[in-house]
């Protein structure tokens, strides 16, 4: 397996653990533009996770 796809697969499943719970975070805490925000950027690498799976 090259290991720029294993990086990309890293980068990918960590930026949707981390974005996800920051955004839970910030809704928590009444941020709500940014929160969503957050959200949004955990969709952005759910579909890099989808786009990484599948060109491989």
């Amino acid at each position: 397996m090259p290991i720029p796809l294993v990086v990309a697969r890293i980068v990918a499943v960590t930026g949707v653990g981390f974005c996800s719970a920051f955004g839970v975070f910030l809704l928590l805490g009444g941020v709500w533009v940014l929160g969503l925000a957050f959200f949004g950027a955990t969709l952005f690498f759910l579909g890099l996770m989808f786009f990484i799976e599948r060109g491989r």
